[in-house]
């Protein structure tokens, strides 16, 4: 897959890394010492950074290592490295996803002082998976909410060998800045802000066969965060948006007449789905151009002119003053950094 292929997937606001740090630093540690030994710049300077996944899955190993937690620091007591391993191999020896749900509230458990992390509910046909804050830092944690909700969810997704349909999404912090992201990796539209943090399924996933094999528990526990970001959701109409005009990004993206043709709605439909979710076209487009850019910056060897033609641009000095608007520096000061 080239570059330009992987940057489809939007990369990580940099201000997500101080939330995953936040248990290592509530556990004493100097979080600046360890971006430093990873190869990152200090939390001060990252705040106009966007990381790549693969930055992401380094910072998130670093932290576990260092602190012998698979938890990130976010729980009562430590969870062993190797335990999700563990979990995951167990979890394939077990009949169906009930089995599944009931195991892996009672292994979280362990880590929260006994305490179960899950309220398993069922109501109207549908199930309902809740999660139980026990504390201050879990209940303030935006990373904290998505890890659990979202890793437990691909874990089933997983085990049942099918990505499985999720109603609804509910965290208990703010996502107005994040809701195109978290629309990607949990593959829903339907994600809001309330008091509870929950994820919705219809009732009928919990006799669904696991099928999953134990050997694949290796591989899927030591790039869970990985595949977790990489996973995409191809019901997201943002990012049906992003696979139909990326392979136009050199040469002039489609207009929007031409781009609900593709979609099989009216323009006035896609303009007023797009408005709904808080985006339009025009960002959709420059956000993939950004992401490209950052990508071909980061990981290519073209100079900015060839990476200006790029993402769509004719004059270099046109993109330079694009790219300082998303990012607050130029493309050479920003590769240089």
């Amino acid at each position: 897959m080239s570059i330009v292929e992987k940057s489809i997937k939007s990369t990580i606001k940099a201000t997500f890394v101080k939330e995953v740090l936040a248990g290592y630093t509530e556990s004493g540690h100097d979080p600046d010492s360890l971006l430093e030994s990873l190869g990152f710049k200090p939390l001060s300077e990252l705040e106009n950074h966007l990381l790549s996944v693969a930055d992401f899955h380094k910072l998130s190993v670093g932290i576990s290592e260092t602190l012998k937690d698979e938890m990130l620091g976010f729980t009562a007591s430590p969870m062993p490295v190797g335990s999700m391993k563990f979990l995951n191999q167990t979890l394939t020896q077990l009949q169906a996803l009930d089995a599944a749900l009931m195991a892996l509230n009672n292994f979280h458990g362990l880590f929260n002082e006994n305490n179960p992390v899950f309220s398993i509910e069922k109501n109207d046909n549908k199930l309902f998976l809740k999660l139980i804050l026990h504390s201050q830092i879990q209940a303030t944690s935006p990373y904290y909410m998505q890890r659990m909700l979202l890793g437990t969810y691909k874990q089933l997704c997983w085990l049942a060998k099918t990505k499985l349909r999720l109603n609804k999404v509910s965290l208990a912090c703010p996502i107005t800045n994040a809701l195109s992201e978290l629309q990607y990796v949990f593959g829903s539209l339907d994600i809001i802000e309330s008091d509870q943090c929950y994820i919705e399924f219809s009732e009928d996933i919990s006799p669904k066969p696991i099928v999953q094999s134990p050997e694949g528990a290796s591989v899927f526990s030591e790039k869970s965060n990985f595949y977790t970001l990489l996973w995409p959701n191809l019901d997201a109409l943002d990012l049906k948006i992003r696979l139909l005009i990326s392979p136009h990004i050199s040469t002039g993206f489609p207009c929007l007449t031409t781009l609900s043709d593709q979609l099989d709605i009216s323009p006035q439909t896609l303009s007023r789905w797009l408005s709904e979710h808080s985006t339009n076209y025009q960002t959709i487009k420059d956000d993939l151009r950004r992401d490209v850019a950052v990508a071909l910056l980061k990981n290519s060897p073209l100079s900015v002119k060839e990476i200006a033609f790029k993402v769509g641009y004719q004059e270099s000095s046109a993109f330079s003053k694009a790219f300082k608007h998303w990012l607050g520096v130029s493309p050479t000061a920003y590769r240089q950094r």
